[in-house]
């Protein structure tokens, strides 16, 4: 049986809020990792995006912020690791 498996796409292409950005993608196959990395970089944003988690507000874009993407390959899910504009990970 084929599963339809959702299509995944890390460049934010339609983000009106987005003003400015980078964008970086490569295939890659390890020992512990083959699929896609898609690296996101929020240059100039119109607003901020904040989201709740566990009662703590915690902004997820802003100007400067990056957006590590892994698709792994055959896999129903992907990973998103953000950074900040000084490069530290930003957590919930």
């Amino acid at each position: 049986m084929c599963i339809p498996v959702k299509r995944k796409f890390g460049n934010h292409k339609n983000w009106k809020r987005i003003i400015e950005k980078q964008y970086a993608q490569t295939f890659m196959k390890t020992e512990e990792f083959t699929g896609y990395l898609a690296l996101f970089h929020s240059i100039k944003v119109v607003e901020s995006v904040t989201k709740r988690y566990d009662q703590k507000a915690v902004c997820i874009l802003e100007d400067g912020y990056m957006w590590l993407h892994q698709f792994p390959l055959y896999k129903h899910h992907s990973v998103t690791t953000m950074f900040n504009a000084n490069g530290d990970k930003v957590s919930g």
